[in-house]
């Protein structure tokens, strides 16, 4: 959907490219592309197995 106003007014994304951005984002991150959730290992080079193991007890941990 196009911005609505301010200097970008008018100015949208294909939601292809927006797709392509978001998994490369993800992907930099070091997130699962199809959730959006941090992986135990990103989790772990960041030095915070205590949220990974929160995200594991509330079953949102992604296993790579």
């Amino acid at each position: 959907e196009p911005i609505q106003e301010g200097p970008y007014r008018g100015y949208g994304c294909e939601k292809e490219n927006w797709d392509r951005m978001l998994d490369e984002f993800y992907e930099l991150q070091g997130w699962d592309k199809e959730t959006g959730l941090q992986t135990r290992s990103s989790l772990k080079a960041l030095g915070l197995q205590q949220v990974s193991k929160k995200l594991e007890e509330a079953g949102k941990l992604i296993e790579k």
